[in-house]
């Protein structure tokens, strides 16, 4: 489940009105390699240090193939490119055209997408069908020092 809030725009339309709109958050956890390492070896069958040692080569290998200007598609997760842009750097000709004008670098991510043809519609691989949203909880601000900052629900102990 993903928490939400709501989200004024900085933008106002035609008539004036700043609209709110839902604006997913993230819960914060983070995940780490070795959990996905964990989670891989129990559905693999190899062993959690096996998968650690393949998911850390695997950004250097990504890293060689992409600065040789090939893009890199995972099965199951997307693809990835190398984007470059030039902005503000242009010339008048393009015999003045060099690699020197590219002012930042970046790796572009594509999740893979397919046709669910019972539904016919396009799908995100790393998008659940049962992704829900919901409005997240306002957490409670604890009190000033020497205040007592009792959450409601457990007795008033403040844990």
């Amino acid at each position: 489940m993903i928490q939400f809030k709501p989200r004024q725009s900085k933008i106002a339309t035609k008539d004036g009105k700043r609209l709110w709109y839902p604006n997913a958050i993230s819960s914060g956890e983070i995940i780490t390699t070795k959990r996905i390492a964990n989670d891989i070896a129990a559905r693999s069958g190899a062993s959690v240090g096996d998968v650690i040692g393949i998911l850390m080569d695997l950004g250097p290998i990504m890293r060689n193939h992409l600065s040789d200007g090939r893009r890199v598609i995972l099965n199951g997760v997307g693809s990835f490119r190398i984007s470059a842009n030039a902005r503000g750097k242009g010339v008048e000709s393009k015999e003045k055209v060099t690699a020197n004008q590219f002012s930042s670098v970046k790796v572009i991510f594509f999740p893979e997408k397919s046709i669910n043809r019972h539904l016919g519609v396009e799908e995100n691989s790393l998008i659940s069908s049962e992704l829900r949203f919901t409005p997240a909880v306002e957490k409670l601000k604890k009190d000033k020092p020497g205040g007592g900052g009792s959450v409601p629900g457990n007795g008033g102990s403040g844990l």
